[in-house]
């Protein structure tokens, strides 16, 4: 890489058992031969990514992992299972190629992949280049099977609540709550799939009242999808006696009514649901 090296030898570099040091050893400017001649393959594809979903816009790192060093520069164009094609480069001489692969509109894969590569202008210190472009028997990235590309918003939809001041909960009706990959029955609270400044208790219906309890996250005690069509809140002991205690709750004036703007709930990936507004 850069210029050429020769190997120096300065005179009495030699010497023989009784100790004599010759004296006509010396070599200035020796040339060096290589007898290199293997090119490098790729030996593995893996990103530093942490595991998880990733939805539009997120940046997922990709590497490839060479059998030897390769100068600087050296690059070559990986295409992934969402059909995106991103440009690994090495920036000084090293085994390992980085790129950045930017999650776009439409992208979705459960199983990140490197489908295929090029063999670009990977080159070794020797001049080798890559010749070989057969995918290592680990293509998968991150652990194998860990990275999941989602952009597809949730289709869920909320249409009516009924509240239980017995068990403080609310039973809220919709379509498509299973679009969450949530389990059913299971307590997802802890998940924060949920924007709660966006699940507001509007008194007397008219969305003016200042009295209007908008519940925050320490309001709620648990939040179970029940099945595709219900969703079950439970308020904290707490956050009922506030509701129950709120001029003009209930049968006070004109009827409450719950009012969730859209994009209330989120999936794992972080895609919020367009659908999901209730007024």
């Amino acid at each position: 890489e850069g210029d050429s090296y020769t190997l120096d030898f300065t005179s009495g570099f030699i010497n023989d058992f009784a100790g004599n040091f010759a004296t006509t050893d010396l070599l200035s400017n020796g040339s060096i031969s290589y007898s290199d001649t293997t090119a490098p393959t790729v030996t593995r594809f893996s990103s530093i990514t942490a595991d998880g979903s990733y939805k539009l816009g997120a940046s997922i790192n990709i590497r490839a992992t060479l059998s030897e060093a390769v100068i600087a520069g050296s690059s070559l164009d990986v295409t992934l299972s969402t059909n995106d094609t991103v440009t690994l480069t090495v920036g000084l001489v090293g085994t390992e190629l980085n790129g950045t692969y930017i999650v776009g509109a439409g992208d979705n894969s459960s199983d990140l992949t490197v489908s295929s590569f090029t063999k670009g202008s990977v080159k070794d210190k020797a001049g080798n280049s890559m010749i070989s472009t057969t995918l290592p028997v680990n293509a998968n990235l991150a652990n194998q099977s860990a990275i999941v590309i989602d952009t597809t918003v949730p289709t869920t939809t909320l249409t009516s609540v009924v509240f239980d001041s017995s068990t403080n909960k609310l039973i809220v009706t919709g379509t498509n709550l299973d679009a969450l990959g949530v389990s059913m029955g299971s307590d997802i609270k802890s998940l924060q799939l949920f924007d709660w400044s966006k699940f507001v208790w509007d008194i007397n219906g008219d969305n003016e009242t200042t009295a209007n309890k908008i519940f925050i996250e320490n309001n709620i005690a648990s939040v179970v999808v029940t099945n595709a069509t219900t969703l079950t809140i439970t308020l904290t002991e707490l956050a009922k006696d506030e509701l129950l205690a709120t001029n003009g709750f209930g049968f006070e004036g004109e009827a409450d009514t719950l009012d969730v703007t859209a994009g209330f709930i989120k999936d794992f990936a972080g895609n919020f649901a367009t659908t999901d507004g209730l007024s």
